[in-house]
This record gives structure tokens, sequence and C-alpha cells, in this order.
């Protein structure tokens, strides 16, 4: 926590500070769980470095800050809002600091601050449902029309993918 609280001393534009978060291996070993979010530009939103060893690495700017461990400024949140309670599972975290960079804020990760996040991804047809809605909801929330018409025929691909994907796991009437 001190690490982050010094980050954001130093960093007064960082509306989100994120530690580097670790997780632990089947042996009890550690790796790095996430060094920060990355955003794809189609709203697929994912962990950067997840497996990766354990290094020391610069505080820098990031896509997201993840939910699992953030430190927000009282002051970003004000001007935002917070998490936004339709979205009460997957991609909150990714909303709330695309809310921020467009509002001018920073969003960090701040290295030497750490934290554990033991974690695994189990598939179900509600995750899928709920990461697939809220990606779309950021998608068409944060993007001007001109840009959804430019984008329109990759987001028109992932969509049929997705699609297509969904109904051969199971749950294709809920995507639709």
């Amino acid at each position: 926590l001190e690490e982050l609280v010094g980050a954001a001393e130093r960093f007064p534009r960082a509306g989100a500070i994120q530690p580097k978060i670790l997780r632990r291996t089947a042996t009890g070993g550690a790796v790095i769980h996430t060094w920060g979010n990355a955003l794809h530009f189609l709203g697929v939103g994912y962990v950067a470095g997840d497996g990766q060893p354990d290094r020391a690495l610069e505080i820098r700017p990031i896509g997201y800050a993840s939910g699992a461990g953030v430190l927000y400024r009282a002051q970003a949140l004000r001007e935002v809002g917070v998490f936004d309670p339709a979205m009460f599972m997957y991609h909150e975290d990714s909303d709330l600091s695309w809310r921020m960079r467009l509002a001018g804020w920073d969003v960090l990760v701040a290295p030497r601050a750490v934290m554990y996040h033991d974690w695994t991804f189990t598939p179900s047809t509600d995750k899928f449902y709920f990461i697939e809605r809220n990606r779309l909801v950021n998608v068409l929330t944060h993007y001007r029309l001109r840009t959804l018409a430019l984008l329109a025929p990759a987001l028109l691909v992932l969509d049929v993918a997705t699609l297509v994907y969904a109904f051969r796991a199971g749950w294709g009437k809920k995507r639709v």
C-alpha cells in the first residue's frame, strides 16, 4: 500500500494505480498474473504478462487497472464515477479505467507494490455471457459513432466468431 500511495504522490494525474499482481503456481512458486491489463481496440480485455516469471518492472501506463487490486484517487472517482452497477461482473474495471482515461486521468502500474491473486478462470455459460455483454456495453458506450462505423467490419467479424463459439459451447441462445 505504501508503494501505491507513493506512486500516487509522484504522479498526481494518476486516477488509478495497480500493483503488480502475482499468482501462485501448482508447485507453490509465484508468477506474474498481470502487470497491468491490456485492452484490445474491439473491447476485449485481458491480463498482460500472465504466467511470466516475476521480475522487476518500471512504473508505466497500462490499458486498464485490474479490479482485483487497485488504488483509485478520490478526485478521479468524484469526476468520473465509480463502478457501473450494471456491470457487476467482468469489464467493470476496464469501463472505469476507460472513463478515467477519457477524462484525462492516467492509469498506471506501480510494480514495486505487489499483491497475490490466487485465481483461475473456470469457464461457464454465465461468465461468457457477462464477459461478452459487458465488452459490447463498453464499446458502444465509449466509442463515438464515427469510430464505431470505422470499426464495424472488425466488430462484425468478432461478433460472428463469438456467436459461433457461443453456439458450440452451449450458450448461443444466451449470446443472442
